[in-house]
């Protein structure tokens, strides 16, 4: 039996969801709060031997509001949109309003610093996903060089020197480099009324929101949110239209657990945002042999353990594209980006010896080297010589 150190927001269901599956293994855990971590870096457990798990930090608006605290300073310095006091306190009343992204992120940065520091001084501990591992993976920018210079497959990268970017002849996609959830996502295109930016962000007089609708803007307010996105620190890269499924475009979010891919979720979705919680639904991972050529499928895979053996984490949240048309010479496939709390999958399970495994609970089984064998491989394509 192992014991096992949760940092993350106690009433989150990625929490809740985690230390049950924790109790049915017979684990004993403890859960740090954010909050309380945030306000005293003492609040961590010094268990001796643990492994620690960190989780995220969204949905829980007083942590935010301590991490656009945190951050000011570094915003301040990089000349960013910085959050006033006011802004701050108001913001548990503004459910998914957007304030200071860059901000906030580098407060989370900041965070990490003193929890590096802990880890330090407690050796025993094994830390399921490493804050380097973290840190790359919430700077796109980064991960997507990162990613290229392992050989696997991205979207080009478009640089953007200054202004706005143009739309070009197929769109490009604009997406903060810190950003999740499709938060701040928007694909600048041509419209019928000129350029526009398809995005999840909601424009109101009253600020900006997240929505669960995307929509389109054109004129002043488009030139305005892309303008925005920059500022703040944005990854942009050209715009690849997704092969379709059931008439649908999609793309996979495929999780590694312990290096190797153990589930994967198809995403469709009439819209070009394939996102779940953005009206996306699951199609069936079967029908995927019968809609996507096998080498293809076998160079997924092989992305995929790639991916693993060069980025340390128990677990990993890979989003993939499969290209519609794809042109002579290209990979058919790009990897979208990595997420390091990418393991929130309600209802997925995969069978094996004679049981069903959640996400969770395979991961607790494969951080304590008790889950079941390798699943067989794909049968892939002799190449010829």
């Amino acid at each position: 039996m192992a014991h096992w150190i949760l940092l993350g927001n106690p009433a989150n269901r990625r929490i809740t969801a985690f230390c049950a599956a924790l109790s049915e293994a017979g684990q004993t855990f403890e859960v740090c709060s954010w909050s309380a971590f945030l306000a005293d870096p003492r609040a961590l457990p010094s268990t001796p031997e643990a492994f620690l798990r960190l989780d995220s930090t969204g949905e829980d608006p007083h942590v935010e509001q301590a991490l656009l605290r945190l951050g000011r300073d570094r915003a301040e310095a990089e000349g960013v949109w910085v959050a006033s006091q006011g802004e701050i306190a108001a913001l548990p009343g503004r459910f998914g309003a957007i304030l200071a992204p860059r901000q906030l992120h580098l407060g989370f940065l900041e965070a990490l610093d003193p929890l590096d520091e802990c880890v330090r001084v407690r050796p025993g501990w094994t830390v399921l996903t490493p804050t380097p591992t973290v840190r790359l993976c919430f700077d796109k920018r980064e991960s997507q060089r990162f990613l290229a210079g392992i050989g696997v497959p991205v979207a080009p990268s478009i640089e953007v020197a200054g202004g706005v970017p143009s739309p070009g002849p197929d769109g490009v996609v604009i997406k903060l480099a810190s950003g999740s959830s499709a938060s701040c996502l928007g694909i600048w295109r041509k419209g019928a009324r000129g350029p526009e930016l398809y995005t999840s962000i909601e424009h109101t007089p009253t600020g900006l929101y997240n929505s669960l609708r995307p929509r389109a803007y054109s004129g002043r307010v488009a030139h305005d949110l892309v303008r925005m996105l920059l500022r703040e620190g944005a990854h942009v890269e050209a715009f690849i239209p997704k092969a379709e499924i059931d008439g649908q475009n999609f793309d996979l979010r495929v999780l590694l657990v312990g290096g190797a891919p153990a589930f994967t979720i198809v995403r469709r979705s009439p819209l070009p945002i394939t996102n779940l919680h953005l009206g996306g639904t699951r199609a069936d991972p079967g029908r995927l042999a019968e809609t996507v050529p096998a080498s293809i499928l076998c160079a997924i895979d092989a992305a995929m353990y790639g991916i693993g053996a060069a980025l340390p984490a128990l677990h990993l949240g890979v989003d993939v594209m499969i290209e519609r048309d794809p042109p002579p010479g290209s990979p058919g496939f790009r990897v979208l980006e990595v997420n390091a709390f990418g393991d929130l999958l309600p209802n997925l399970t995969r069978r094996a010896e004679a049981r069903e495994w959640s996400v969770y609970d395979w991961e607790i089984h494969v951080a304590l080297g008790s889950a079941p064998g390798s699943p067989p491989q794909r049968r892939c394509p002799t190449q010829a010589p």
